[in-house]
């Protein structure tokens, strides 16, 4: 069985100045994404970057590879969950690495964001 672990960790902070540009936002996120964001606070926002960070990680590449980010789509479920959908490059590399499955974990305590994603065959 294939198991691929990636994590990330920032503060919240850390994304303030990078939010308020468009080409950040539609460079990170999927146009689903963005509606959602629209009124989600920074916590969010931070939430969902170290989360994409992670799952990038797990793909063995990074921010500025070959996987596009916003390639990589996060849902909040009813429970709190989130789940992630992989598209186009994203579901490629996932492939080429024998995944099947992709988790995300994230926590948020006093401005420290941390997500850890899981890759499983």
């Amino acid at each position: 069985m294939t198991t691929l672990v990636g994590v990330d960790a920032l503060r919240v902070a850390e994304l303030d100045l990078l939010a308020r540009r468009g080409w950040f936002l539609k460079f990170l996120f999927s146009q689903e994404e963005i509606d959602d964001l629209a009124t989600a606070g920074s916590v969010c926002l931070a939430c969902r970057f170290a989360a994409k960070e992670a799952v990038l990680k797990m793909l063995r590449t990074c921010l500025s590879g070959s996987v596009p980010p916003a390639q990589i789509v996060l849902r909040r479920s009813g429970a709190g969950a989130t789940s992630v959908e992989l598209r186009g490059a994203a579901s490629e590399r996932a492939r080429a690495l024998g995944i099947e499955r992709v988790d995300v974990s994230i926590s948020c305590e006093r401005g420290l964001v941390i997500a850890v994603a899981l890759g499983t065959a």
